[in-house]
């Protein structure tokens, strides 16, 4: 591969290195000599002035006594005093004065008080007057001021203005004490005053403030480095419209147009006037008829037409006035069509053109030249055409498209190679409405089109002229003349392309005007060009074709790509393109030429610096034996070494093209767009992606099968009731509560191998909680074959019998094969004298047992019957069945209770029988013998076998029938029972031994992986990991009961939300408060207005039927806010009744003025496509009183403004002149009148920025005698110079000065930088002496602080200790052996396990630790990685496949419970194997896509084509169109089986796992060990799992570079430091932290923009940024986890959100100044920062903002193109807030104690308000809100702008809402949507209540 160019040469300019911003540009050139800054309103004046006065700080802020010198800023009117000084408050730590007439006298009164003001203010700002008065009294001499700032500059050119009597003194002063001077005026190229002239004044205003004026701006930098293509005028025959049928057309639409001028009809105030919308068609109408001709007028009159006909349907709203105008209107089109259309019906191409005004068919016939036959049989080659043509008015781009496609249809062999369309601008009033929005997407679409070369023709506005992105054009067409400067230029700059086309057609009546305006518009480009000079990026060309022959390109072998000396530039702009920046940055490379002489003749060699975050931080030299005589070719060999550079340190890759992120491979990293997206389910990591694993088995319970004649170790499982049941509840069901500890019968179980130590766990037994503790009996058995037989049937008999869980799947077998080996055994507790406890097998018991091992219940014989008898003592204790019922299946039950008093005789509790005996004799046909036996009363043996929670107690009471509580009871006859061999008691005790062995095998299997680290990772012996006999671990416990969790978790924030309420002091919950008026999380009041409300508007249903393809087409021609739908533009006759066209923006509200509407960006459902059958009214209204419209911003803002015209067409006065001025070449055409003047269209001229443009004549009254001033001089020299005089201003004087060298600038520049940088240095050596300290923690320390981020977590309940010793005595040890097996399982368990703990809060903490940790690794690890290459390693580290593929490897799967414990058919007893030995497989693709993302993870080339099959090619409902990638998100049915695997598995030894739950469980793990064993052995843990952390100092370079450091100078970077320092007063920055540095050059990058290229000692703080980000993330999720409060992990995830953003951020860097010492030259993001700062101090949200409306004010990552807001929060500020942090911590050593302390400072009221009223998630409150009403229902990725669009519908009755939201991924574009959704639902719930207290007044 080669980047050179061998088929000719390139598109645009390639040899110039990418300029800087131009006011950067200006900034360089004020700061080095005296500048005057001419720029429009907001172009960047005040940009400059405060930047400026930046620079100049360090010799601002000494003191008076010790040279110090002081900055003024000199305005011309009081009122400006007070803004500017704002302005410069907000950027800058100086200390502001203020002095004007009426402010500030006394300074003037003493000289004294003058001192005292002038020493305690560094910037003062004051009008001149007061100045000048200053300087004549001697309180102010001009030794004492650096800088002097005049804002409007121009008024100097007065002849008595007091700026030029200040300057007359200045310049009577010696040039060695004369300050800086900077002056401020609006633009002065002003394209109406004759450039000579121009050029005479803008001299003399030079001489005046002996500045010289910079003209760099966007023109210039358009003008410089743009291609310039060729210019051709062509004259066109003035179009005469006197044709009969156009003559009477315009009489007609001119007279009905009179008409609605002067009728008086409607009522100013009393009716709704519907004359601008009748009124705005008229005009249209006749405009099109003058410029376009009859045809294209009867077009637009049959759209109109039918626009007329739906307006007049809506009868609701109009009376009979407004409906006959309207009728008046539709009469009128429908005339005018009825004229036309018999004319006007053309089949021939010819006749069209008759038709046509020559201006168009001129344009048809240049097009015609772009035909590719014509092309290639003129140039033997085919340029495909790629053209815009420009057009003044909206409608007319439309109309010209029309004509366009006509002229197609009609001549397809000579224009079908055409593929037209159009775009304009929206209309100045309609930025927030829906025509806004579908205009933005149908530009967005249009353009997409142009750049894909599926459209080669663009008709436009000057909405294309500047500020959006246009592919390179070869024809541009200037359709109406350009009438202003900037739009020649910009409109010329389109034409980028090589060998590329300007036309201009003009009228023969324009044609002499138009002559003499590009004649002036080429003396002023050229006056602007001489004036903005860029020394360093010169213009002069060089010869591109032979410049590759002066050296041999640069060729890489292993590729074979070459680099020539021509492409080296463009490289290099393309390489510091592809580095990270923030929006509002333009990373450039800065070049430097070194002139010197070499054997009498000046040679230039050159100095290359690339952006400070490039990894290539040294300068590149052409030095002076290399040097050249040519500068741009010094340039481009100083390009071509860099280049070299970069591929040497592999910043090129071996293609020599910029090394940057795979964008697929990020895309597979990124989180799930949604749990619902069925069409992204199958990524490798995601959740949807789930897999079969072997469920696994602790190792000793695979071991522990019981031999005869062996030695057997008895382990007990020992019970003991901690948590009775409630005294009521035991009342209520009779029970006996026993504790199982003081029972002398247990159970047990055998193993051969000793079972490690595990912690007691919790059981919910029929009693209440108990804890279970599984206890080795000190003796062991030795058992032979008969006892074991016996064991083995009773072991065997318990579960199929008993708990009856043996199946036909499953067979009892006791082998080397069972996965489970251990035999349950009943034993008798025998209790010693000491309290000590001996076990021992209950062998009877069993023997008895086995023998009455019949099936149950027995039906007794007859005989048996008649002799039974009842003994009470039989039947206590027992388990019953009965046995006339249910015999297959028999029921089990316990007897409570024996009621001696009732007998068989007793009266049956239902009226039906009168008694026992009858009910069973007629119901089973059973006679009872035993009349004298008392009843039983019994209750049901619970089947409920997970015993691992407590049963779920109903809420309510039972009740019966009639509404009274339950007392029903169950009573049985003993005579017609069954008694179980097995007491009731033990049968309590049986029903938990599943439990006990389900969570015994867990809790060992999470023992083994405790031991498996401390082994493996920590380093431990075997003997070192297991525990001694005298440690015990602590027993698993987790809140159980909803009392117990509210009272040790806040689980919901409406918690917090209540705790907040009482927080409040009473008297502010008075009266109508939020708190006390709202409602509950639990109660959802519907969000969407009430379909009664809009009851006073019924559309027409039949209009809105005609809707059709139209209405996207013709987006934003009108205001129109009815639903539309895709459709190709057609210009068949046929089509006027599909159409439908009308400005209605300000009709509908101008009509409505009184009523309330919804929102513009509400879109009917169907994503503006309508169902044929259901009909959507295009609008609704609410009823909302006066003032209560509801106005969002629309879905997408309009792009960027462009300027407007400045002048209006001009009249034709003379005949057309064939001299063509300058360059441009004039082609004689046939000529048409165009129109006698200017139509007067609303809203369709593309409105722009008004740019002020001074005219210079007007302030030059010089009337004051000249030599009256010059006695002022004191030095003639220095007054021969000034040369006021005529003869001085003359051309000939003009000429010698301004027609300098490149060579003198740049000795000017280098001279007025060593004199600043001389005064800088001597300056900031004597502040620095006073102000830089030591390193040293200034915050205070923290009062109660709950942990220490290098020790174990105090709130981790789940530990151990050792038996007999005090608690806390092992110090640190405080984990000998590890995580608690109990904390492992937390890790272990999901969620969907429902279990009693998850690993959701260790998952939070662990993802947050994870992120540091390899933050913290990558950020030391590779020093030269920028900030965009350390974040795609993290991501690609930390991503949820690469945790997935490290817990697959240590067999996480298997261990993972990841559903509920299913007793019955999930889980599989003791010695009991599945009879068939079924296993299902996973995906056939599985292995394949995980080798993939295996390969990917460990960096190694991928395949293009095997990317996608990890997940991205299967998306069965989405497809690609206009680069717009749309995803349906599927909402499943409540009822939908997503656990359900596609194929059937054995439940029994399999699981169905999700990526992203082994993912979770690894971050969980990594939780448990930080929070147990403390950072240090977590980082072992994790570089074992295979993660990147660094387990051991990685030594780091300071951050001080010394590349500037010479052998003469060896300290100049620590110099520079010093000044760096002084200048942005980063001292005082320490005090506000609270925190002194040791390094000082961390603080200084930590404050350092990429932008500041000034700075080459340290880098920029994107690094630092990266590093503090996870820092701060860490330690704020920390302190949120170890909150007394415990937060759930829903409550914690919510907080961390709210706390850890840049809203937040930002917020608490501009409460801190941190803005006023940041250090950037980026004008968009000054502006922006002043927009942020202004909009806190108003709304006082510096300390917390979340909960307010900021929070909704988007980010740099959630920019929406409806522009949601109007301040954007600056990303920079919450970066510098971040990269404190990570200064910080790498100046302390990483010691994030030290970190904490200073930041929880910073943060403490932000963190204790966000605790007391957390915000919730948008996404959740939307959802809580509307909770079967939201729908997320659509995803767009716009692959062009890497972005992606979310939709949210809201469905409520019959309004269906749509609201949109976009962002960089799916999750912050959701976030939007819903925040917009919200803010809307919002604005309506406040009408209701506005409009209920109305009704309550009346």
């Amino acid at each position: 591969m080669s980047t050179s160019n061998p088929d000719g040469p390139p598109e645009h300019k390639n040899d110039f290195f990418s300029p800087r911003a131009y006011q950067v540009e200006l900034l360089d050139k004020a700061i080095k000599k005296n500048t005057i800054v001419q720029l429009g309103t907001g172009s960047g004046k005040t940009f400059i002035a405060v930047l400026l006065i930046k620079e100049f700080t360090v010799q601002l802020r000494l003191p008076l006594a010790e040279n110090g010198r002081r900055a003024f800023f000199v305005v011309n009117a009081v009122a400006l005093v007070d803004q500017q000084a704002e302005h410069i408050e907000v950027h800058t730590a100086l200390s502001v004065g203020r002095a004007h007439g009426n402010l500030n006298t006394d300074i003037w009164t003493s000289k004294a008080a003058f001192d005292a003001f002038f020493q305690a203010h560094h910037v003062v700002v004051m009008t001149a007057q007061v100045l000048y008065d200053l300087l004549c009294c001697g309180y102010l001499k001009f030794p004492s001021i650096a800088l002097m700032i005049f804002d409007e500059c121009h008024h100097a050119l007065g002849g008595n203005h007091p700026y030029r009597k200040i300057m007359d003194l200045y310049l009577s002063e010696p040039k060695e004490v004369q300050p800086r001077i900077l002056g401020l005026t609006a633009s002065l190229i002003n394209d109406k005053t004759d450039p000579d002239t121009l050029e005479k004044k803008l001299y003399k205003l030079e001489r005046i403030l002996d500045c010289d004026i910079e003209t760099s701006c966007d023109l210039v930098s358009v003008s410089k480095y743009g291609a310039r293509p060729k210019e051709h005028v062509i004259k066109c025959k003035n179009y005469r419209y006197n044709n009969p049928y156009s003559s009477e057309t315009l009489r007609l639409l001119e007279s009905v147009k009179e008409f609605c001028s002067t009728t008086q009809e409607f009522h100013p105030e009393l009716d709704k006037d519907v004359r601008k919308s009748l009124n705005d068609a008229l005009t249209k109408t006749i405009s099109v008829i003058k410029q376009l001709g009859p045809w294209t007028a009867l077009k637009v009159a049959g759209i109109r037409e039918t626009e007329f006909k739906f307006m007049k349907r809506h009868t609701k709203i109009f009376g009979v006035k407004q409906k006959d105008f309207l009728a008046l209107g539709e009469t009128t089109m429908n005339t005018v069509r009825r004229l036309l259309e018999p004319k006007m019906k053309f089949q021939k191409i010819q006749t069209l053109f008759e038709s046509l005004p020559d201006k168009v068919v001129n344009l048809l016939q240049a097009l015609d030249t772009y035909h590719p036959d014509k092309q290639m049989a003129r140039k033997g080659k085919v340029d495909h055409l790629s053209g815009i043509v420009f057009v003044e008015q909206r409608y007319i781009a439309f109309a010209l498209h029309l004509v366009l496609k006509h002229a197609i249809k009609l001549d397809p062999d000579r224009f079908g190679f055409i593929n037209p369309d159009y775009v304009i601008g929206n209309s100045s009033n309609s930025l927030e409405s829906k025509a806004s929005e579908e205009t933005h997407k149908r530009l967005e679409k249009v353009l997409l089109q142009f750049r894909k070369g599926q459209l080669n023709l663009l008709i436009a506005t000057n909405v294309l002229e500047e500020g959006v992105d246009v592919k390179h054009c070869n024809l541009v067409v200037k359709f109406d003349r350009p009438t202003n400067f900037r739009s020649y230029i910009q409109s010329r700059g389109r034409a980028r392309k090589s060998g590329a086309s300007y036309l201009v057609l003009v009228e023969e009546k324009d044609a002499k005007n138009c002559a003499d305006d590009l004649a002036d518009f080429a003396k002023i480009e050229k006056l602007l060009l001489n004036r903005a000079k860029t020394v360093h990026n010169p213009s002069e060309g060089i010869e591109l074709t032979s410049i590759d022959d002066l050296i041999p390109p640069y060729f890489v072998e292993k590729s074979g790509a070459k680099l020539f000396l021509s492409n080296a530039i463009q490289l290099i702009n393309k390489y510091c393109g592809k580095l990270p920046s923030d929006v509002f940055t333009r990373l450039v490379p800065q070049c430097r030429l070194l002139p010197s002489e070499r054997n009498g003749m000046v040679v230039y060699g050159a100095e290359l610096l690339l952006p400070m975050n490039s990894p290539l931080k040294t300068a590149i030299y052409l030095d002076e034996n290399e040097a050249v005589s040519n500068k741009k070719l010094a340039q481009m060999l100083v390009a071509f070494k860099a280049c070299q550079e970069l591929h040497k340190i592999g910043e090129l890759n071996d293609h020599l093209l910029p090394v940057g992120k795979v964008e697929a491979m990020l895309s597979l990293l990124d989180d799930d767009p949604d749990e619902n997206t069925d069409s992204y389910a199958v990524r490798v990591g995601s959740m949807k992606r789930k897999q079969l694993y072997d469920k696994k088995t602790a190792s000793v319970l695979q071991s522990a099968l019981p031999r005869e004649d062996e030695e057997l170790l008895l382990y007990v499982l020992d019970i003991d009731l901690i948590v009775p049941l409630p005294p009521d509840e035991i009342r209520s069901k009779k029970r006996e509560i026993l504790n199982p500890k003081t029972a002398e019968m247990c159970f047990g179980f055998l193993s051969r191998t000793k079972i490690p130590k595990i912690p007691p766990f919790p059981a919910f037994l029929r009693q209440g909680e108990s804890r279970v503790n599984i206890v080795l009996s000190p003796k062991t058995l030795t058992l032979d074959d008969e006892t074991l037989t016996y064991l083995k049937l009773f072991h065997h008999y318990i579960f199929r019998s008993v708990l009856q869980l043996t199946k036909d799947c499953l067979e009892f077998r006791l082998d080397e094969a069972t996965p489970l080996q251990t035999i349950i055994v009943p034993l008798d507790r025998i209790t010693g004298p000491n309290g000590s406890e001996e076990y021992s097998l209950k062998m009877e018991y069993v023997r008895e047992v086995v023998h009455n091992m019949e099936e149950m219940p027995r039906v007794p014989k007859e005989d048996d019957r008649k002799h039974f008898k009842f003994v009470a003592s039989e039947w206590e204790d027992r388990v019953v069945m009965p046995w006339y019922r249910n015999v297959q299946q028999p029921t089990f039950f316990y007897v409570i209770d024996i009621h001696s008093s009732q007998s068989p005789s007793s009266p049956f509790p239902d009226d039906d029988f009168n008694s026992f005996n009858e009910y069973f004799k007629k119901k089973y046909n059973l006679e009872i013998y035993d009349q004298q036996q008392s009843l039983l009363e019994v209750e049901y043996t619970s089947n409920r076998l997970n015993l691992l929670l407590p049963r779920h107690r109903p809420s309510r009471q039972r009740t019966t029938k009639s509404g009274g509580p339950s007392n029903q009871k169950q009573i049985f006859v003993p005579e017609l029972l069954d008694r179980h061999p097995i007491s009731a008691r033990l049968w309590h005790s049986i029903s938990a031994i599943p439990a006990f062995f389900y969570r015994m095998n867990a809790l060992l299997v999470a023992d083994e992986i405790r031991a498996r680290i401390m082994r493996e990772a920590i380093g431990l012996s075997e003997d070192e990991a297991t525990p001694t006999d005298e440690w015990m671990w602590k027993p698993l416990a987790y809140p159980t009961t909803a009392e117990e969790r509210s009272q040790t978790m806040v689980t919901k924030l409406n918690q917090l939300r209540v705790d907040k309420e009482e927080y409040i002091p009473s008297k502010k919950r008075k009266g109508g408060s939020s708190i006390a008026s709202g409602h509950s999380e639990k109660q959802f009041e519907i969000g969407v207005w009430d379909p009664a409300l809009a009851a006073e508007f019924v559309p027409d249903d039949a209009a809105i039927k005609k809707v059709d393809g139209w209405l996207e087409e013709t987006a934003g021609l009108h205001g129109t806010e009815i639903p539309q739908k895709g459709g190709d533009l057609s210009d068949d006759e046929e089509n006027y009744e599909h159409a439908l066209y009308f400005d209605r923006s300000n009709f509908i509200r101008d009509s409505l003025r009184h009523i309330g509407m919804p929102s513009d960006d509400v879109q009917e459902l169907g994503w503006g496509e309508l169902p044929s059958e259901i009909v959507v009214a295009p609008f609704m209204i609410l009823d909302g009183g006066e003032g209560s419209q509801i106005n969002l911003n629309g879905l997408m803002a309009d792009i960027e403004k462009v300027l407007p015209s400045t002048s209006p067409p001009s009249s034709p006065k003379e005949e057309v002149t064939t001299t063509a001025p300058g360059d441009t070449k004039y082609i004689p055409k046939q000529l048409l009148e165009l129109w006698d003047g200017p139509v007067e269209v609303d809203d369709d001229r593309e409105k722009g920025r008004k740019e002020e443009v001074i005219d210079l004549i007007a302030f030059d009254n010089d009337v004051e005698p000249l030599r009256k001033r010059r006695r002022l001089m004191k030095h003639t020299a220095l007054n021969e110079n000034i040369g006021f005089d005529s003869k001085s201003a003359s051309p000939t004087a003009r000429e010698e000065k301004k027609e300098g060298t490149i060579d003198d600038e740049l000795s000017q520049l280098e001279r007025g930088e060593e004199e600043k940088a001389r005064r800088d240095h001597e300056a900031a050596m004597i502040v620095s002496e006073k102000e830089i300290k030591e390193g040293e923690v200034l915050a205070s320390p923290l009062a109660d602080p709950r942990f220490s981020f290098h020790h174990p977590s105090r709130s981790v309940a789940m530990g151990g200790y050792f038996i007999g010793r005090e608690e806390g005595a092992v110090g640190e040890e405080k984990a000998p052996f590890g995580v608690s097996p109990s904390l492992i399982l937390a890790a272990l368990t999901t969620s969907n396990a429902n279990d009693g703990m998850n690993l959701e809060r260790l998952e939070t903490i662990g993802d947050s630790f994870l992120k540091y940790t390899v933050t913290d690794f990558l950020f030391h690890s590779h020093p030269d990685l920028h900030e965009g290459k350390l974040s795609f390693a993290r991501s690609k580290e930390v991503s949820n496949c690469n945790l997935y593929r490290l817990g697959k490897k240590i067999g996480l799967p298997s261990i993972i419970i990841g559903s509920k414990f299913d007793v019955q058919d999930g889980w599989l007893p003791p010695c009991y194997v599945p009879s068939i030995n079924f296993k299902a497989p996973n995906n056939d693709d599985a292995e394949k896509k995980d080798e993939i993302m295996e390969r990917m993870l460990n960096g190694e080339e991928m395949i293009k084509e095997n990317i996608p099959v990890t997940g991205w090619d299967e998306r069965p409902d989405s497809g690609i169109e206009d680069g717009v990638e749309t995803i349906n998100l599927t909402k499943p049915a409540p009822d939908a089986l997503d656990d359900l695997s596609p194929l059937p598995y054995n439940l029994l030894t399999q699981q169905y796992i999700s990526d992203k739950c082994i993912a979770d469980s690894v971050e969980a793990l990594i939780g448990a060990h930080l929070l147990s064993l403390g950072p240090q052995r977590t980082l072992q843990m994790m570089k074992w799992l295979g993660l990147k952390v660094m387990t051991e100092k990685i030594p780091i370079a300071p951050p001080l570079l010394r590349y500037i450091d010479t052998p003469l100078y060896p300290h100049r970077s620590e110099e520079m430091l010093t000044e760096f320092f002084a200048k942005f007063q980063l001292a005082q920055l320490e005090e506000k932290i609270g925190y002194r540095f040791n390094n000082k050059a961390y603080l200084l990058q930590a404050f350092t923009h990429a932008s500041y290229y000034p700075n080459r000692i340290t880098g920029c703080y994107q690094r630092l940024e990266f590093l503090g980000d996870a820092v701060l993330d860490y330690m704020i999720t920390r302190f949120l986890f170890e909150h007394e409060k415990q937060y759930s992990p829903g409550v914690l995830t919510d907080l961390r959100s709210a706390l850890v953003n840049n809203t937040i951020f930002a917020s608490l860097a501009v409460k801190y100044d941190f803005h006023k010492h940041f250090v950037a030259m980026c004008p968009g993001l000054h502006f922006m920062i002043e927009k942020f700062v202004k909009l806190c101090r108003e709304r006082n949200f510096l300390d917390a903002n979340f909960h307010c409306e900021m929070y909704m004010v988007t980010t740099e990552d959630e920019i929406d193109e409806g522009q949601e807001e109007d301040v954007e929060v600056p990303k920079a500020m919450g970066d510098i807030f971040e990269s404190v942090a990570g200064a910080i911590y790498l100046d302390c050593g990483g010691d994030l104690d030290v970190v904490w302390r200073v930041f929880f400072n910073l943060m403490r009221e932000t963190i204790e308000e966000c605790c007391r009223n957390p915000p919730r998630s948008p996404v959740r409150e939307l959802l809580e809100r509307e909770h079967d009403k939201a729908k997320f229902s659509k995803l767009e990725r716009i692959m062009e702008k890497g972005k992606v669009r979310v939709t949210v519908e809201i469905v409520s009755g019959k309004e269906n809402f749509r609201f949109t939201g976009m962002g960089r991924n799916y999750r912050i574009a959701k976030t939007t949507a819903a925040k917009r959704a919200l803010k809307h639902l919002k604005g309506i719930d406040e009408d209701r209540r506005k409009k209920a207290e109305r009704k309550k007044q009346f």
